[in-house]
């Protein structure tokens, strides 16, 4: 669920998974209007009811901007994901032309070459602030924006704003090196190598078949890992779960790494688990010490893309799924393999819609739609960033970019204040053999100085976990059966 963590390593992964090559850019025919996923309705509701905010992803593309080729090259791309001409105006989606989506040069582009050096992050972050702003209403329009930034005369800067109604970590890779194949074939003359890509409406066809019938085996598995689980983990403050609402959010990134992501990979090669079941221990310890609970449930936020022919498509599979993790009486070791268990069941399910369970397990009976499920989730950021490019060394033209020096990832100062849903969410994020914690936290219930407490002892937890992965694994006792 949470591999390929840089743009490079999922365009080859992409590419390695995707049927045979194809140059075609145009969507086949088909009716205007297309059914609703899960997730689409999901998101919708999350944008009408909670007022979520969007997301603005920067990327650095090393390489001459010519104006006229990128708006022929996100055409294309527009084209050939059906998903980024829709707007949602009812009970479905509709297609618009791509002419009617892609924006005018007037908006698309800015000049920053002859802004000073030391002004050009301030003024990267007032574009990214206006490219969030500029993310349209979607009942009206497709839900997404993009800025291209001219920095230098060899290097420009394209800000795709979103919400998850289009796009997942997956997806935006995908724009972006759709995006870059295409621009750098009109560049030289040539036809861009791309893959097949499944439309969207493939996925919900599919979805619709599972919801008919196989979801029954599925449903029967959660309704017995909740069974002992008789309310969900909230944090002081919480205006409870009868209705889904965001509130302002700030993010606490520490100085000092959480772990050396060299240790805890080879701590997950030894046990012969993923390093996110390691990562996933150590939040639950820390959620079940700062709200005293036995049991947290803690939303993953997980990725439906059920199947290897969704590997290219653009369009809304990612859900909080909430997970009980049983931490009181659980040895280091016992704790870690109870959550790769964990994991390993979510995978095999991933077709299951998290918001099943509102209407057959009893914890969560009665929330909305659009429910978070648990005021406290975890994220693993897609994307690995280098503090440094250096062009001898660079293996791609594009760059997850970092706008503000003093940011470790993508959220500059205008980013800082968005809209979130639930009280504290913690995000991975790899930036060379460090792993950083980013705790988002809603900025009325919880003081910074709380969570810098909370990240304190999020290390000191990592830290006895890892030291536990060097012990003799045959000393631990057996964890119990995930129904525990």
């Amino acid at each position: 669920m949470f591999e390929h963590p840089t743009i490079a390593e999922l365009a080859a992964f992409l590419d390695a998974s995707a049927p045979p090559e194809s140059t075609a850019a145009a969507t086949p025919p088909g009716p205007a209007a297309r059914a609703l996923s899960v997730q689409q309705r999901r998101w919708l509701c999350l944008v009408r009811e909670a007022g979520i905010s969007p997301e603005v992803t920067p990327v650095t593309f090393h390489m001459a901007l010519n104006r006229t080729v990128f708006v022929t090259a996100l055409r294309q791309v527009v084209q050939r994901h059906e998903t980024l001409r829709y707007r949602y105006a009812e009970a479905a989606a509709q297609m618009l032309p791509a002419e009617q989506v892609v924006p005018d040069e007037a908006d698309l582009f800015a000049d920053l070459t002859e802004v000073p050096t030391t002004d050009l992050a301030a003024a990267v972050e007032q574009r990214i602030g206006q490219c969030r702003a500029a993310v349209p209403d979607p009942f009206l329009r497709p839900p997404w924006a993009v800025r291209c930034l001219e920095l230098t005369p060899d290097r420009f800067m394209v800000l795709l704003g979103m919400q998850h109604l289009e796009f997942d970590g997956t997806g935006i890779a995908t724009f972006f090196d759709e995006l870059q194949r295409i621009y750098r074939a009109l560049l030289e003359g040539t036809e861009p190598h791309l893959p097949t890509i499944t439309q969207y409406h493939e996925y919900v066809r599919k979805q619709q078949e599972y919801l008919a019938g196989p979801i029954e085996r599925d449903r029967a598995f959660f309704q017995g890992l909740f069974a002992s689980v008789t309310a969900t983990t909230s944090l002081p403050g919480h205006p409870g779960f009868d209705r889904t609402t965001s509130a302002t959010a700030k993010r606490l990134t520490p100085a000092r790494p959480l772990a050396r992501w060299s240790a805890l990979a080879a701590a997950a090669e030894r046990m012969m688990i993923s390093p996110f079941s390691i990562i996933l221990a150590s939040y639950a310890e820390l959620v079940a010490t700062a709200v005293g609970s036995p049991v947290p449930v803690i939303s993953v936020i997980r990725s439906g893309r059920s199947h290897i022919r969704y590997a290219n498509t653009i369009g809304a599979f990612t859900a909080p799924f909430p997970l009980p993790i049983h931490v009181e009486g659980r040895t280091p070791l016992a704790l870690i393999r109870q959550c790769h268990q964990l994991i390993c069941a979510l995978t095999e399910r991933m077709d299951y819609p998290p918001g099943d369970m509102i209407n057959t397990v009893p914890a969560f009976r009665g929330f909305p739609a659009d429910s978070y499920f648990s005021d406290v989730s975890i994220n693993f950021l897609q994307f690995r960033t280098k503090a440094s490019v250096k062009a001898a060394d660079r293996t791609a033209d594009i760059e997850l970019a970092q706008p503000g020096g003093r940011a470790r990832n993508t959220a500059g100062r205008q980013l800082d204040a968005p809209r979130r849903v639930v009280g504290l969410q913690f995000a991975a994020e790899i930036i060379e053999d460090q792993l950083i914690a980013h705790y988002w936290y809603h900025t009325g219930r919880l003081p910074e100085k709380t969570v810098r407490h909370r990240a304190e002892d999020h290390r000191k937890i990592m830290d006895k976990l890892l030291a536990a992965t060097n012990e003799k694994l045959s000393d631990d006792p057996p964890g119990q059966p995930l129904s525990a």
